[in-house]
């Protein structure tokens, strides 16, 4: 008996949510509602609502179309909003209707919103095809350096992500050479908030299905005791138009340790044709037999990323690696090996 009354409060909710969704969504474009819960909104796409909350303990602003902390959404009392602030507020009609906005708001400056984008800040966003609908497989990645931290806050603040991919989001961070556990982000169950601990974050966009749209990603350092990191460019080729690729090829950090983050793909996709895989070939020119300077190899098709092996003298070690999703390469240089070089090829070729 409790069993079916719970079945059937859920059926009535689930009811109330969608018929609010049918009746306020616009027909066309994209629009975000309020929602009576203050910490609930919905997302609209072509007059079809998903309802998507907000990490806690933000609320939805619908002035600001984002999470927002309650002291800035004034109008909801105790997580509630009072009738007649959960529509869009709409203007009396002129000889020519007032169009409906069809786009999200502009992001924030310095944000990254291509597949390949780096950036080194103490906080930033990142906001990928939010409001349009993305494609199966894609294996978009962004870097995020944030230099000196030893924490770094993630909260995905806006979101249409189907739940079919709960794992849509795959943060791999590090800290100085060691890659930690993969930290996953999407719905239904994963926080939309998480405390990642590293300071140099590949965040790789990974659906597995077409049903969703995108997000938007905002990050903070948090500052510890341990603050020194090794000092690094990153860098992301979604083509092997750059191959053969001779690093280091800029001149920063020469007489510091460095560790610095190299990401290749086919086309930011992972490769579905059974024919064909991504292949990575390596060569050095190191410092003979110390193997101070070094390449640490990884690879990623779904989820984690798997360490694939160590590179520091092509006499002796696998020089070929071959994957159907992406490299992530991390490349230390010691602090006074001034001339050694090493070098990346890549390129798609038949199995």
């Amino acid at each position: 008996m409790a069993l079916k009354i719970f079945l059937v409060v859920i059926l009535n909710i689930c009811i109330q949510i969608s018929s609010g969704q049918d009746t306020e969504c616009p027909t066309e474009g994209i629009a975000y509602l309020p929602h009576p819960d203050c910490t609930l909104y919905i997302v609209c796409v072509n007059g079809i609502g998903t309802l998507t909350e907000c990490p806690r303990p933000l609320y939805y602003n619908p002035r600001q179309q984002r999470c927002d902390f309650p002291e800035n959404v004034p109008e909801c009392m105790g997580g509630t909003r009072p009738p007649g602030s959960t529509s869009t507020t709409t203007q009396e009609p002129t000889e020519e209707p007032t169009e409906e906005p069809t786009l999200p708001p502009p992001p924030p400056p310095d944000t990254l919103t291509e597949c390949g984008q780096t950036i080194t800040a103490s906080s930033g966003t990142i906001q990928y095809k939010l409001g349009q609908t993305y494609d199966t497989n894609e294996l978009c990645t962004f870097i995020v350096r944030t230099q000196n931290f030893t924490t770094t806050t993630f909260i995905l603040e806006l979101h249409g992500i189907s739940e079919l991919d709960p794992d849509a989001i795959v943060i791999l961070p590090f800290i100085d050479t060691v890659l930690m556990d993969a930290v996953h982000m999407g719905p239904p169950n994963n926080p939309r908030t998480q405390h990642v601990d590293g300071y140099v974050f590949v965040v790789i966009f990974n659906p597995k299905t077409s049903l969703g749209t995108g997000f938007k990603l905002t990050f903070k350092g948090v500052p510890g005791d341990h603050a020194y990191n090794y000092e690094g460019l990153d860098f992301v080729y979604n083509n092997s138009s750059d191959s053969p690729l001779t690093v280091p090829f800029w001149s920063e950090f020469y007489g510091r340790h460095q560790y610095n983050i190299f990401v290749l793909s086919s086309e930011a996709k992972l490769i579905t044709d059974p024919n064909f895989q991504l292949q990575l070939t390596l060569s050095e020119d190191f410092l003979p037999d110390s193997c101070s300077d070094k390449f640490y190899i990884y690879q990623f098709q779904r989820q984690n990323a798997e360490y694939a092996g160590t590179f520091c003298n092509e006499e002796v070690q696998r020089t070929d690696y071959e994957t159907k999703g992406l490299f992530i390469i991390g490349f230390y240089k010691f602090y006074d090996s001034y001339n050694a070089t090493g070098t990346l090829a890549w390129e798609k070729v038949p199995v």
